[in-house]
This record gives structure tokens, sequence and C-alpha cells, in this order.
């Protein structure tokens, strides 16, 4: 695309078609995140200076049939208990996947979410 786009400005100087460039990718890549936000029913997280922990309908966005989960924490320690197989693995990587994608300004996967502020997370 970007020579058949360069070839029909060929008089125009470089740097501007460079730029025009830059901002077409930057549209088509707001109006597929916009697309994505709405098709899936995502939402943007918000922050508190609280230490707690609220999420409602959050799930894992790697399942393909997922279930929906709510959690409040207000403790500093918390202790998941269940059978094997039962998804707490993927409920606790859900949970950091979400803060990873909420830092980085992007929307998450569950139907509210309020997250204590923190610098970063890491893998």
């Amino acid at each position: 695309m970007k020579t058949f786009l360069r070839s029909q400005f060929e008089k125009v100087d470089s740097l501007r078609f460079e730029q025009f460039y830059t901002a077409l990718i930057q549209w088509e890549y707001y109006i597929t995140l916009a697309k994505t936000i709405v098709r899936n029913e995502f939402c943007y997280a918000s922050f508190t200076d609280t230490k707690t922990i609220q999420i409602q309908g959050l799930y894992h966005p790697l399942v393909a049939i997922p279930v929906k989960n709510d959690i409040d924490i207000t403790a500093r320690v918390i202790l998941l208990t269940g059978a094997n197989m039962s998804g707490k693995s993927a409920f606790l990587k859900s949970i950091y996947l979400l803060y990873y994608f909420t830092l980085r300004g992007f929307p998450v996967w569950c139907d509210c979410a309020t997250l204590p502020e923190v610098s970063d997370c890491n893998i």
C-alpha cells in the first residue's frame, strides 16, 4: 500500500508523504481499536488511591468459552482455593494481564475495574 500511495504522490516531497502515511496508519489503528472495544465490550479501568482491587466480570481473554468472575480485594493477602483444573491459574493470569494492559493504556476485558495505582508490573 505504501508503494501505491507513494506513486500517487510522486510530486509531493518525501517528508510530507511520510507525515501523511504516519497519520493514516495512526487513524487506522484508532479505528481498529474502537471496533475491538465495541465488538468485545471492553472497558477502561480506573485508578484509585486506596489499596483495593475491585473487578466485575473479569475473564481470561484467550479462553474460548470464558467464565466471568468478580473480585474485591481489600486485604494484603488472599487465599485462592479450588479443585484441580478449576481455573485458578487462568484467573490469576487474567488479573495480571488486566493490570499489564491497563498500565499501557489499553482497554480490558471486564465489565468494570477499579485498581490501585502502581508504577509498573513485571513478569
